[in-house]
C-alpha cells in the first residue's frame, strides 16, 4: 500500500511538473508577440524649451497605445513606442499638434 501511495505521489508531481513547463513556454511566447507588436519611431520635433518638453512628457503618454516616451531636448528628437494595433504614427503627430508642437518621423531612424 505504501508503495502505491508513493508511485501516486510520484506521478501527481511528475503532471505539475509538465504543466508548469507547458505554462513557461507559452508566456515566453506570448512576450515575443507582444515586441513584434511595438514599434519606436523617432521624431524630428519643434521643441525648443524645458516647457515644450514638460507638456510632450505631460501628454503623450496617455495617448493610447503608447508604452514610452523619451525626449532629447538639445536635438529636439522625442523617441516613442508604441503598441501598433492601439497606435500609429499619425495619431502621434495629432498628438503633439494638440500642444502645437510640429512633428515628423525621422527618416533612417
Amino acid at each position: 500500500m505504501k508503495k502505491f501511495v508513493l508511485v501516486c505521489l510520484m506521478l501527481v508531481m511528475g503532471v505539475a511538473f509538465a504543466q508548469a513547463e507547458i505554462q513557461k513556454k507559452d508566456g515566453k511566447k506570448a512576450k515575443t508577440e507582444q515586441k513584434a507588436e511595438q514599434k519606436t519611431v523617432v521624431f524630428a520635433t519643434s521643441l525648443d524649451c524645458p516647457n515644450c518638453a514638460k507638456k510632450v512628457e505631460n501628454t503623450l503618454p496617455y495617448v493610447k497605445g503608447v508604452k514610452d516616451v523619451k525626449i532629447e531636448l538639445l536635438t529636439r528628437e522625442v523617441t516613442v513606442t508604441f503598441d501598433t494595433k492601439k497606435c500609429d504614427e499619425a495619431t502621434l503627430i495629432a498628438a503633439f499638434e494638440k500642444i502645437d508642437i510640429k512633428a515628423e518621423p525621422k527618416v533612417g531612424k
